[in-house]
């Protein structure tokens, strides 16, 4: 299944930033308790050197680079629009911004944290685990990813060009020291308003997990 991902995210990038601070407040809280279900895992990380993967308009870039206080950042997006709204949120001549596609990315070091937030769902099925394998390649310690995921659901392709990956399977076949895979829980207000939508069969707040992989 080949969608042309990286035309879509180059027409809705510059819009992006704007839409997160549209959302409505429910979705706003879902973000909420992703970052601090992230952060929860990663109090005791040391970090000096960072990759992030898809930076979009910045919101992991300055999560990320407030805790850990990087010697080296480097956030890559595939939309120009993205990186220039990232730029100005985040407000960091320390990190570097590069506007390139993961398939086509040539880096010469590695980094201590490999971050993707929301970002390797948007890659084809073909793509996949030769992005995983880069990725992989420029890690020296921990790779992060967070997306929708539903184990039922493997090799679908939902709205918005999301794929569904077995992320699993695609880290442990290239031979990574440990593979952990966590839920994201919602709170009840949360799963009661999903319930709510799912029965009016409308669109839910589907369940995202975080894996965390040791190289």
């Amino acid at each position: 299944y080949v969608m042309d991902v990286s035309k879509y995210w180059k027409e809705r990038g510059p819009t992006y930033f704007q839409e997160l601070n549209e959302q409505p407040s429910y979705q706003k809280k879902r973000l909420l308790q992703q970052e601090n279900f992230l952060l929860s895992h990663i109090s005791d990380f040391k970090c000096k050197s960072i990759l992030e993967i898809g930076c979009g308009s910045g919101r992991y870039t300055k999560i990320l680079s407030t805790k850990f206080k990087p010697e080296t950042y480097l956030a890559v997006d595939i939309s120009q629009g993205q990186i220039e709204k990232a730029r100005e949120y985040v407000n960091d001549d320390k990190i570097e911004f590069v506007c390139a596609e993961i398939q086509n990315l040539k880096l010469d070091r590695k980094y201590d944290l490999v971050f993707a937030g929301e970002v390797l769902m948007h890659i084809n099925f073909k793509d996949i685990e030769n992005v995983i394998q880069k990725m992989i390649s420029y890690s020296k310690n921990k790779i992060i990813n967070i997306d929708w995921y539903d184990e039922n659901n493997i090799g679908d392709v939902g709205l918005d060009y999301c794929f569904m990956h077995d992320y699993r399977t695609l880290f442990t076949k290239n031979c990574v020291k440990e593979f952990n895979m966590y839920k994201i829980p919602l709170s009840l207000k949360l799963k009661i308003i999903n319930t709510y939508a799912l029965l009016r069969k409308r669109t839910g707040i589907e369940q995202q997990c975080m894996t965390l992989v040791s190289i």
